[in-house]
């Protein structure tokens, strides 16, 4: 069978068809994502992610371009999407810390109820 072929197996309704494509494109899947992570087990879950995009999205490929290339560009763009939230989700972490070493430093410095009362007693 030829990937048209799959494709078209899968829409109509033999989720078996998909295995083939799986085995046929998980390679060129699996070496873009590292080359974007740089992390193998980390490539190895988002590869999945990819391919349960795959699935899902399988009724929207239109044949314009050959399967090759329409799984290249979801990996590709998943994989940036990927960083992009990583990214942030670091940015993220790292501005929560710094904030809560602020509150931290700033609960040291403030002084207790009583000496305030204190304080202003002898006002």
């Amino acid at each position: 069978m030829i990937d048209s072929e799959y494709i078209q197996a899968v829409r109509s309704g033999n989720t078996a068809a998909f295995k083939p494509l799986v085995e046929r494109y998980q390679q060129l899947v699996f070496r873009t994502v590292v080359g974007f992570l740089h992390h193998q087990e980390e490539a190895e879950d988002l590869t999945q992610e990819i391919f349960v995009k795959i699935w899902q999205s399988l009724d929207t490929f239109s044949g314009d371009s050959t399967i090759s290339t329409w799984i290249y560009r979801i990996t590709v763009n998943h994989s940036l999407n990927y960083l992009r939230q990583k990214k942030r989700n670091t940015l993220f972490s790292f501005a929560e810390e710094l904030f809560q070493q602020l509150l931290n430093k700033s609960d040291e410095e403030t002084i207790p109820e009583d000496e305030l009362e204190a304080r202003d007693r002898q006002i």
